[in-house]
């Protein structure tokens, strides 16, 4: 006699499927893993109070998890995003039962009060990336980040997910194939040099098999393609050596890549162009024109 699976295998197979799902539709590993996170937590929780398969499961049981998280004090925007999650998750579900509407589809999304990133100046921007000073391989790479992130204005799942092959230097351009739409950015000489340098080295010290672009010297995985968190802290730490007293992220980068684009006299329509936007409220555009 076969034996029935428990809810807590039919929960994990769903969860893997729902994983490759978004793998098929062009996630990045770090966007799986967040969703995984939600998804698998928001299961556990809806497991100890019913035994529902995943594609059951009502918009209520979702604000009854919401509730929990917020009473015990999550933040509302990882509240809203556990919303994308569920509701990313029900469109999945409803996809995959053929016939089947998930009312997670239906939960209703958290308003969360946008805040416009800091604002740096011209002269701030030029501080930090002076900052990163020597020839050795951290600064090389800490100048070349920099460098490309301010002069190209991407993201930074965009810049950590870059190859060695995606530099075209002749071109003057970087392939940016991560997502769904891939396209090509122009980067500036400066940037261009800074990235060249940070090639040398790169070439001398890291795995010849791996890829990356950017990879990391430390950690329990060194020579791998850095992290997003590992690029955050030195931006952040090249700000604070540089006396920036602000809080500064590969977000504020883009922000002022973008607000001294439109100071310069380019239209919206066109920064939203290079940003790789649609729409007026998506990303930094709107905050500079206002």
């Amino acid at each position: 006699m076969e034996t029935k699976p428990t809810m807590a295998t039919v929960q994990s197979d769903v969860l893997k499927q729902f994983m490759e799902h978004l793998r098929d539709k062009g996630k990045s590993p770090g966007t799986i893993r967040v969703y995984a996170n939600d998804i698998g937590d928001f299961l556990g929780f809806a497991a100890n109070s019913t035994d529902t398969h995943p594609q059951d499961l009502s918009s209520a049981q979702a604000a009854t998890y919401l509730e929990h998280l917020r009473r015990n004090g999550r933040k509302t925007s990882t509240r809203a995003r556990h919303v994308s999650s569920i509701r990313c998750f029900g469109k999945f579900l409803q996809a995959r039962y053929l016939g089947k509407t998930s009312d997670l589809m239906h939960v209703p999304r958290v308003h969360v009060e946008s805040t416009p990133p800091l604002e740096l100046t011209p002269n701030q921007v030029e501080q930090l990336l002076n900052q990163p000073s020597g020839n050795n391989f951290a600064a090389l790479r800490a100048r070349a980040m920099l460098e490309t992130l301010y002069s190209t204005g991407i993201t930074s799942t965009e810049l950590v997910n870059l190859n060695l092959e995606d530099i075209d230097s002749a071109a003057e351009v970087i392939h940016l194939r991560h997502g769904r739409a891939p396209r090509k950015q122009p980067i500036g000489s400066f940037a261009l040099s800074a990235v060249a340098d940070y090639v040398e080295a790169r070439r001398q010290i890291g795995n010849p098999g791996d890829l990356a672009l950017f990879i990391s010297i430390r950690g329990s995985s060194p020579y791998q393609r850095l992290t997003r968190r590992g690029l955050n802290r030195i931006v952040s730490d090249c700000a604070r050596k540089a006396g920036l007293s602000l809080h500064v992220s590969p977000r504020v980068l883009r922000h002022a890549y973008c607000h001294h684009l439109l100071a310069r006299g380019l239209t919206v329509p066109k920064v939203q162009e290079l940003l790789g936007i649609k729409h007026l409220k998506s990303g930094a555009a709107p905050a500079a024109a206002g």
